[in-house]
């Protein structure tokens, strides 16, 4: 036996060694390929609109611009690839407020969310209606 690399008398035992093994992986590779690839964390809010969580196609992210002084602007900025219009009402954790964000369809849009804030990182909560 041979440490750099299997011997031929190995590989051909290998082979026949554990065909449930493959057979098994195989089968579950199939059954998790078969169900849906994005589940839905919106729920029915009536008249065909939808409310939660931002859709896929609705990306945001949050930034801190330092000013003048030892002080940060907190920004959120927002890209809709969507093709309909998503309403969001945003919370964040350093001023505690609640901010109305709407974004067209296909567009992009910055919000300032913390004037002369101290802090340099915010955690935001998205929750969001649209009309497909």
């Amino acid at each position: 036996m041979s440490l750099t690399f299997p011997m031929s008398a190995d590989l051909a035992r290998a082979r026949n060694r554990c065909p449930h093994v493959f057979l098994t992986v195989l089968a579950a590779a199939l059954v998790a390929g078969c169900g849906p690839k994005v589940q839905s964390v919106a729920t029915d809010a009536g008249n065909g609109y939808q409310k939660g969580e931002p859709p896929m196609c609705y990306q945001h992210r949050t930034e801190a611009r330092p000013t003048g002084s030892s002080k940060n602007n907190i920004w959120v900025h927002i890209n809709n690839t969507c093709s309909y219009l998503v309403d969001c009402v945003v919370w964040d954790d350093l001023t505690e407020q609640q901010h109305r964000m709407i974004a067209p369809e296909y567009q992009t849009r910055s919000f300032m969310i913390a004037p002369e804030a101290s802090q340099r990182s915010v955690d935001t909560k998205f929750d969001c209606t649209w009309k497909r």
